[in-house]
């Protein structure tokens, strides 16, 4: 089976497990199937994303999910792959079918929980759910133990274990009954996740910036001479931006990115300049 065979198979998987849901069936065994048989991570990105549409099964079916930490690390690539819309760039090769597949295509990867953190969801339902606090207390305590192993940035380790301790959240009773939760972190750790936030969002930039730079170039788009400040300093950003943390894929993003805000600006200033009288 193709690589388009498999993610079409994947898709139509997930969707029917949506419709099953929504007519009130349980997808229990189905759920259980998968986890005793399938061998690919792609599996796990399916079961992800019904429990990121549907999170109280986070708390029933789908509950071993919230147990990996491998998992969180991928779904948080997942996400911002479709935050930044990359796969915009693939729906050329999909016009030969048609308007109605490109539709379903564009309606699919805009659906709001694909692009939900499961590292978000999963202390909020913490918060909600005994059950929840219970299992997701325990792993964190085996998960303190794994990353004494790891030799990897430990900023990030620490950070996303904060995020499971309860003792890090105030919750504030409002005036329309319902409690507002938030994280408040030690001081220390505030200016570590500050940094992640920044280089998560240089990381977005760097994946939608050349997609956009694209749809600029071949017309699709018409660029606005007044925002060339603010894309001029998105060039900057990445172009500054440090690279010895990152994998080869996402440095090419990021270099895609530079050199086609660098055309983009070009035939800006080119079109300003046959303006001017």
């Amino acid at each position: 089976m193709g690589a388009g065979a498999a993610a079409c198979a994947l898709m139509a998987l997930e969707k029917w497990l949506y419709d099953e849901i929504e007519r009130s069936r349980s997808i229990t065994p189905w759920v259980q199937f998968i986890f005793e048989e399938a061998e690919s991570l792609a599996f796990a990105g399916v079961l992800v994303s019904i429990g990121l549409k549907h999170p109280a099964l986070f708390a029933r079916d789908l509950q071993p999910l919230l147990g990996n930490f491998h998992i969180y690390r991928c779904q948080l690539n997942w996400a911002q792959y479709e935050r930044g819309e990359p796969w915009r760039i693939e729906l050329s090769t999909w016009a030969n079918h048609g308007e109605r597949i490109v539709k379903l295509a564009v309606d699919w990867h805009s659906m709001a929980h694909r692009r939900y953190l499961l590292q978000d969801v999963a202390p909020w339902l913490m918060l909600q759910d005994k059950g929840t606090l219970k299992y997701l207390s325990e792993r964190r305590a085996e998960w303190a133990k794994q990353f004494d192993n790891l030799d990897e940035n430990d900023d990030h380790l620490e950070l996303f274990l904060a995020r499971f301790d309860p003792q890090n959240y105030i919750k504030t009773p409002q005036s329309d009954r319902t409690v507002l939760i938030e994280m408040r972190l030690p001081p220390h750790l505030e200016v570590k996740i500050k940094q992640a936030q920044e280089e998560n969002e240089l990381h977005l930039l760097s994946l939608t910036f050349a997609s956009g730079a694209r749809q600029y170039l071949s017309g699709e788009k018409t660029l606005v001479l007044d925002s060339l400040p603010e894309f001029a300093a998105q060039i900057r950003r990445l172009a500054s931006r440090q690279t010895s943390d990152i994998s080869q894929s996402q440095e090419q993003y990021r270099i895609n990115s530079i050199a086609g805000g660098d055309c983009r600006s070009h035939r800006a200033t080119s079109h300003l300049a046959f303006a001017k009288p």
